[in-house]
């Protein structure tokens, strides 16, 4: 069987989704002074890491949408609230999920400019690459939110479990209260 990249783009997609929504619900469970505690990683605090995995989302929409958010010149918090990060993060999810269901195969060898700028040169990428990007980016810094929360009194939750028919049992209310039984592996053709 070949592989439908665009069906493993939902399911990827679907993971992003599932682990963002679990992970964020066990943050929220902290107090504000562990979670917002400063700790040794690259975003400087657990609030700090969810806060760049929204913004970095959105960036990426942007540019695949064709309007480009402009650079901001740094990577401070864009969200000071964790309420205010809450639903960013469900606005951008839904974006996201949004902008990939409405794709077809054609789309993803389409190629969108991604930066133009005298540090980066010229750089265009096909949408299926910019996808792959974004979501193994949000893995990355999942992974890091994961082990901070680790540190906390909060035992940070199984996110792995999303993607094989193994796990459905353990997954099956999430993927239900999201809507994304249609994303999940049974559904690639």
């Amino acid at each position: 069987m070949a592989i439908n990249v665009l069906g493993l783009l939902h399911v990827q997609a679907a993971n992003h989704f599932l682990a963002n929504q679990r992970l964020m619900q066990a943050c929220l469970r902290l107090d504000d002074s562990e979670y917002f505690a400063a700790r040794p990683s690259f975003f400087g605090s657990i609030h700090g890491t969810f806060d760049h995995i929204v913004t970095t989302d959105q960036r990426y929409l942007s540019r695949l949408g064709g309007t480009p958010l402009p650079p901001t010149g740094d990577d401070g918090v864009t969200y000071g609230t964790r309420d205010a990060l809450i639903k960013a993060q469900r606005e951008t999810d839904d974006a996201m999920r949004a902008y990939i269901g409405g794709l077809s195969d054609d789309d993803l060898e389409q190629e969108i400019l991604l930066h133009e700028t005298q540090r980066w040169g010229r750089v265009v990428e096909p949408i299926w690459a910019i996808l792959q990007h974004v979501l193994a980016h949000g893995t990355h810094h999942r992974g890091q939110i994961h082990d901070m929360l680790s540190q906390t009194s909060i035992a940070p939750p199984q996110l792995d479990e999303f993607i094989l028919r193994m796990d459905r049992e353990s997954r099956m209310a999430e993927v239900d209260a999201q809507n994304l039984s249609g994303w999940m592996i049974d559904a690639i053709n």
